[in-house]
């Protein structure tokens, strides 16, 4: 098509679909029966033997677990409004908790700390482990986080939380996923995905441990003074760091991330890990890179394999985040790809988020701090521990005592595609239209800066989440069948929780 058809085109084309430009995107809502829940117990175990404590449990007694109990697991799973019980990967949590009862099915509110009735009936059927008094299907907000891998991500911190206060208070739990489709049988909306149902209840077999740490040259780790409560709730992200870490302190970060636990089960007869793996897979390694050098942590052994006697952390830095070079000690979780179908990542994103988060609590209960970073290059990240290609990393975790790092000044952030007032014909800016309209495929392109670092951008279309990216970045907008008026918002996050959005109109056909 010539260039003088083509203006033609687009006249006819701003004619026809300018009037709808104006009109707001639909909306729907409702409400529904709320139940209030007692206010959540405090646990005051110490972190370090919850942690030893983590179990799987498959077989439950058909004693019920009475609100209180609930309401405890339910508050330290993800927290309040006020104060998440973990952190936000990719600045997203796109998660929601359904509670299966013997009475219904509910949703849990975060926000007021409270269930609201979603179906009446007993569902507890559903999924795996139907002697559990409840169930608690997580499933993934695709309105709210577009990646799969961020929501398995954060699933995987907050299944921590479930595992150490279900046990803590006598309960158990077991992540399941290979019957979750089945949790849509409860009427979940379309935008949200089952990935795990985790069945609460008494354990059939009460709980019987033995203290027997592992042989090894490396520290035993030992039990702080933090609460299991405390290190949730005090739990804070650092993004500076400064001095060093004794060894003792590197070791107890590094074994909460993916050790071994220093107590036997009696009833099973074995020796629990710090996280869970699908089918006991357990394919990361744990590379740990402090001003020495690059280890391999050992679990089995509790041992350090030394990779190499050189201080890569600058290069760690330069694959990730450039605040990452200060951390006296870096845990990057890494994926063994030959061990794993990758065709289904997001377990293992569940996996390396859980060992990271765990580093993150250990670390709390140290008068530590660290962060989770997402935002890494692969290539370069393997180049930096040299690693061959079958190795994936997937997190970078920097953990110390915390610097001052004033961050108080918003990121900025633009909206570089679609131009306003431009007309787009299948991903070509073709004339002024007064008004932002576009037919056929375009991506939406936006830039950000921050005085620090930012952590990513979010992308939304009429208030769903459309895509992010870890810098500057991209997204596909969304088809429309017919001409609609929508709203593209952009959203930068900085480490320190400052935001700034960028906000466009524009008319959409196809």
């Amino acid at each position: 098509m010539g260039d003088t058809a083509l203006r033609v085109t687009a006249v006819v084309v701003v004619c026809l679909l300018l009037p709808v430009l104006h009109g707001p995107p639909g909306s729907a809502g409702h409400s529904n029966e709320t139940k209030d829940l007692p206010p959540p117990g405090t646990v005051d175990m110490s972190l370090e033997e919850a942690i030893c404590r983590r179990m799987s449990v498959r077989a439950f007694t058909d004693e019920p677990v009475d609100m209180q109990a609930l309401s405890t697991v339910l508050w330290h799973a993800i927290g309040g409004d006020g104060q998440r019980a973990i952190h936000p990967v990719a600045a997203s949590y796109g998660l929601r908790i359904y509670v299966l009862m013997e009475n219904g099915v509910y949703r849990y509110s975060p926000g007021n700390h409270s269930l609201v009735m979603h179906r009446q009936g007993d569902y507890r059927w559903v999924g795996q482990y139907d002697t559990a008094s409840v169930k608690l299907g997580i499933v993934w907000d695709r309105q709210r986080c577009s990646s799969e891998n961020v929501a398995g991500a954060n699933i995987g911190q907050m299944g921590q939380n479930v595992y150490y206060v279900a046990n803590a208070l006598g309960l158990g739990t077991v992540t399941t996923a290979s019957e979750v489709a089945q949790l849509r049988l409860v009427g979940l909306p379309s935008h949200e995905k089952p990935m795990v149902i985790m069945p609460l209840g008494y354990p059939a077999e009460a709980y019987r441990f033995s203290y027997h740490p592992l042989a090894s040259g490396l520290p035993v780790p030992e039990n702080s003074s933090t609460s299991l409560s405390a290190a949730i709730d005090g739990r804070a992200e650092a993004i500076a760091w400064k001095g060093s870490l004794s060894r003792r302190e590197q070791t107890q970060l590094v074994w909460a991330s993916y050790g071994s636990s220093y107590y036997v089960d009696e009833v099973n007869d074995r020796r629990h890990r710090t996280v869970p793996s699908s089918h006991g897979t357990y394919p990361l390694r744990i590379l740990c890179c402090n001003a020495t050098g690059i280890y391999e942590y050992l679990p089995d052994r509790h041992a350090m394999a030394v990779h190499t006697r050189e201080d890569r952390r600058d290069a760690v830095a330069a694959a990730s985040r450039f605040f990452v070079s200060s951390a006296p000690l870096v845990i990057v979780p890494v994926l063994n790809t030959s061990m794993v179908d990758m065709r289904y990542p997001w377990p293992w994103h569940y996996e390396a988020a859980a060992a990271g988060y765990t580093a993150l609590l250990e670390a709390t209960a140290w008068n530590l701090s660290g962060t989770l970073i997402g935002a890494l290059d692969a290539g370069e990240m393997r180049a930096a521990l040299m690693l061959d290609t079958d190795y994936l990393p997937l997190y970078v975790v920097p953990l110390g005592e915390p610097a001052d790092a004033p961050d108080d000044r918003a990121p900025s952030v633009r909206i570089v595609q679609p131009v306003e007032g431009q007309l787009y014909l299948f991903g070509r800016a073709v004339m002024p239209s007064g008004a932002t309209i576009i037919l056929g495929s375009l991506d939406a392109v936006a830039t950000a800066s921050d005085d620090y670092a930012v952590q990513c951008l979010r992308f939304y279309v009429d208030g769903s989440a459309a895509g992010f990216s870890y810098g500057n970045g991209s997204v596909a907008l969304p088809v429309s069948g017919v001409p609609a008026s929508h709203e593209l918002v952009v959203v930068a996050h900085d480490y320190a929780g400052n935001t700034a959005r960028a906000t466009m109109r524009y008319l959409k056909l196809m």
